[in-house]
């Protein structure tokens, strides 16, 4: 519980000043944009007009078009991609947004992968037959639109690229002279899963590796050999290699064809077989992907059990930081995310499922949240409206469009400070892309893709990088990947390691046997020149690649003789050597507990992701201060100590949700400054670690955190009251009856067609008593499905729409004879149950699969748990 007064409008007014300058340029980049789908372009000006107020309206801050099939004929005015009237419906959507203040990003094409009519089969992807010849995959564009439809662009052709780029360069050209239309193009994640040739691809080889890799064809791909495992290992490197050297030439037409057009780019590297830092690097805002439900230990929280994590894996921090990693080398400002693509069935997600996973993408780097998506439909059109295969859906046909806003609200809040900050990432892990490269995929099609949803399928390859990686999650060291062209554009100034403006403290490097010879060169200069450098076990001897492997030996040999001698460079345990560099270890101490790390020194005891707490944190410096983000993704931790490692003489304290600020009491000691908080499962918040206190907050209170004292349940006859359907408005005779109950359960066990069936706000009712109304109380509404509204004694105490549902009661609210309304909105499973039911056709008519990518159908399904379903208490502080 936070104590805490309003400070008078002065007090207000200077905190406001200071906080607006901090965060400067916090525009519309800060709020969630969002995928929007045009179904076989069957659009109309009115009703794209209508969904970008409704998106203005509820906080949504752009829009990515992806015009998709309409496969069984939803639209009535379809038109071909690229037509004079779809140039003249962009350039509509173009200038509302403009007059609304959002931002219009697109695909450069239909669908996905790049492709079009425009392809031939010359330019399309090619692939190794069983007989090692060279022929096309025949692969289409997928879910293309109208105009859209053919070939896709062959990835490992750079021609085949430049001549996509350039049908678009010629059509906005046509249509819009000089005048820019949108804000970026889009690349989706990379799709061509057969493509692995190329019809110049031993001519590219011969160029890019320096021999002729014809005569060992069948012996890499067929296993006709009589060389040794490690020369067929050596040979699968090189091709992978060259594979990795084509698709960073081919996307690379596609990011400077944006450039030459005055257009940002925008770019899904994952999936990709090359190097994923590099590819990222390409674009001007690399985008990451979140799919499917992780695994959160957090109370309440529920992943639908329709999600099948061997077949479609989980998100997780690893694959997010490559993307991350890419924008921090590189000086980008924004760093994006496809968000929560299946994170449930269809009409099933809830915010609460989806707070946990954009927290997940913020401690991972990401601060430019794409929802996914809003499907477009007319304005009129009642529910379900327009749906695309793949949840969620975010448009006015959402069960949660009433709540979306303060999900917006807090998106923008987190996005608005780590947009406008440095990050802090002290270590560079060191990317061993050639120790994945020894052998063929598992796929059966020779090549190894970077999977964004398998990771745990590609990580194990490289054994000594998955382990390192594995203790640096627990470590609570701050860290970024490295990869060897990224190396290239490091130097070192009075020991600090700099890329661009971004400083790190040193380079960790896994246990693996083989570097590029470049690499070598790369690191012996920065070694010289002052890095720090830690080799975990061992400094690699060892190079990758066939040809002229023996002088490639030596000379690896020759640059790396001297570095265990070297005062910088340390060889043994990583962590151990960390230890002995200038990196920050966040720190975490709890009140009565001891915990120890092993190989790691007593004094780092207590670091953010220790101990079971998996307090996860992103840590970034602006304006002479460290700024945290904290999210509590487990239950391992409530309220304790927490020591950051800075040396700051302030910590300033900021609530996203309840937009409470606060200065803490804080000490320095030696792990650092320390401070009390209070952080339930679930929760987030924003800490500002100050070198000097700031005048800005000299009136600003300070916030203490009360301990739970005395909880009393609220119990009684509750009035259960159906007051209106959401989205859109039934009959009168549909709605439910109202009842009165004692024992709170889902309302579907009412026994009432209608009230299973219903989809809504519903109105619980309650009086209570308390002895001594005076003093700090907390309401705990236990279980809710999915968001509520409270209101005690006729005032609006707050929202709950994330875990835990718990709201601070503002002092001299309660009385000693209290009222509590509660207003549930469930989400609209049941309702769409009902919809299916009585409407057998629309299934038939629409292209929609459930999220394990068969025909929806809900006929056997059970409803969805609706409403309060337990107990709900006050809580006294102390």
């Amino acid at each position: 519980m936070i104590s805490f007064r309003t400070c008078i409008m002065k007090k207000f007014v200077v905190l406001t000043l200071f906080l607006a300058s901090f965060i400067a340029n916090a525009v519309d980049t800060a709020k969630p944009y969002t995928r929007w789908w045009f179904f076989g372009n069957s659009v109309e000006k009115e009703s794209l007009t209508y969904q970008l107020e409704y998106m203005k309206s509820v906080g949504i801050g752009g829009v990515c078009i992806a015009p998709v099939d309409d496969k069984y004929n939803i639209g009535k005015h379809g038109m071909d991609f690229l037509s004079p009237e779809y140039m003249d419906i962009l350039a509509h959507i173009s200038s509302e947004a403009k007059r609304l203040g959002l931002s219009v990003d697109m695909t450069m094409g239909c669908g996905w992968p790049f492709g079009g009519p425009w392809i031939t089969e010359e330019l399309s992807p090619k692939m190794l037959d069983k007989n090692l010849k060279c022929v096309p995959t025949m692969f289409k564009v997928k879910r293309s639109a109208p105009g859209g439809m053919g070939y896709t662009a062959d990835p490992l052709n750079p021609k085949a690229y430049k001549f996509h780029a350039d049908v678009f360069k010629n059509a906005f050209n046509k249509a819009y002279g000089d005048k820019k239309i949108i804000r970026a193009f889009f690349n989706d994640s990379y799709e061509y899963f057969s493509a692995n040739w190329t019809d110049d691809f031993l001519e590219q080889f011969k160029k890019r590796r320096g021999y002729d890799f014809a005569p060992y064809m069948r012996d890499v791909f067929l296993g006709e050999t009589k060389k040794s495992p490690a020369d067929i290992q050596r040979l699968w490197q090189d091709y992978h290699q060259t594979i990795s050297d084509l698709v960073y030439d081919t996307m690379s037409e596609y990011t400077k064809a944006c450039a030459d057009m005055g257009y940002k780019s925008i770019y899904q590297a994952h999936g990709s077989p090359a190097n994923l830092i590099d590819l990222y690097a390409l674009s001007d805002i690399p985008e990451t992907e979140s799919f499917g439900a992780s695994t959160f230990d957090i109370p309440l929280l529920r992943r639908d059990e329709d999600y099948q994590v061997e077949r479609f894996g989980q998100p997780t921090k690893i694959s997010m930081k490559f993307a991350s990693s890419s924008a921090h080398l590189y000086g980008k400002k924004l760093v994006a995310s496809e968000t929560c693509t299946w994170l449930a069935n269809h009409f099933k997600t809830s915010l609460a499922q989806m707070k946990p996973e954009i927290d997940k993408l913020f401690v991972s780097g990401i601060n430019h949240i794409f929802y996914h998506g809003m499907p477009y439909t007319p304005k009129d059109e009642a529910f379900p409206g327009m749906l695309f295969y793949a949840s969620v859906n975010y448009n006015q046909n959402s069960h949660f469009v009433e709540f979306l806003p303060e999900l917006n609200s807090y998106i923008k809040e987190v996005q608005s400070v780590l947009q406008n900050s440095k990050p802090d990432n002290d270590v560079l892990v060191y990317f061993p892309l050639h120790s994945f490269w020894k052998g063929e995929s598992s796929r059966k099609n020779y090549i190894l893709l970077f999977n964004v949803h398998h990771v745990s399928q590609w990580l194990p390859r490289s054994p000594a990088f998955s382990s390192l990686l594995e203790r640096m999650e627990k470590s609570g060291y701050s860290y970024d990947f490295i990869s060897d062209k990224a190396l290239k554009n490091l130097c070192v100034e009075n020991g600090v390691i700099k890329s661009g403006d971004q400083t790190y403290k040193t380079i960790v490097v896994a246990n693996v046997d083989q570097l590029p010879v470049s690499t070598y060169e790369i690191l012996n200069n920065l070694i010289k020149n002052g890095a720090k450098v830690v080799f975990e076990n061992n400094i690699p001897q060892d190079v990758p690649g066939y040809f002229k492997v023996a002088e490639s030996q030596q000379k690896a040999k020759e640059l790396s003789a001297n570095w265990k001698n070297k005062n910088n460079v340390y060889v043994g345990d990583a962590f151990e050597g960390l230890a002995k560099t200038d990196a920050k270890q966040e720190m975490l101490t709890s009140a009565g507990l001891e915990f120890i790390r092993k190989t790691i020194p007593s004094s780092t005891r207590g670091s953010l992701n220790q101990f079971g707490f998996r307090s996860k944190f992103v840590k970034k410096v602006k304006s002479g201060a460290s700024v945290y983000f904290i999210a509590n993704q487990s239950q391992k931790f409530s309220r304790g100590k927490i020591a950051l490692a800075v040396d700051a003489d302030q910590i300033v304290y900021f609530n996203p949700i309840t937009k409470v600020w606060g200065v803490l009491n804080s000490e320095k000691t030696a792990k650092g400054t320390e401070f009390d908080l209070e952080l339930l499962s679930g929760q987030s918040c924003i800490i500002y670690a100050f070198d000097k206190c700031r005048s800005e907050f000299a009136n600003l209170k300070t916030l203490s955190f009360s301990k739970d004292a005395e909880a009393k349940s609220i119990t009684g006859e509750w009035q259960i009251d159906f007051l209106r359907a959401i989205p859109t408005p039934i009959p009168a005779e549909q709605m439910p009856p109202s009842y009165v109950t004692k024992r709170l359960a889902s309302w579907t066990e009412f026994n009432n067609e209608n009230t299973s069936n219903f989809c809504g706000v519903a109105r619980y009712s309650i009086d209570f008593a308390l002895d001594n109304p005076s003093g700090k109380y907390v309401l705990d509404l236990g279980d809710v499905r999915d968001c509520a509204k409270v209101y005690i004694n006729g005032n609006l105490v707050g929202s709950v729409w994330s875990i835990p549902y718990r709201l601070d009661i503002p002092e001299g609210i309660l009385k000693k004879n209290n009222t509590l309304v509660i207003e549930v909105t469930n989400n609209s499973f049941n309702r769409a149950k009902e919809f299916f039911k009585n409407n057998p056709d629309w299934l038939k008519t629409h292209f929609f699969l459930d999220i394990t990518y068969k025909t929806y159908d809900l006929s056997n399904k059970p409803y969805e748990k609706s409403g309060l379903l337990g107990d709900v208490r006050i809580i006294k502080k102390r």
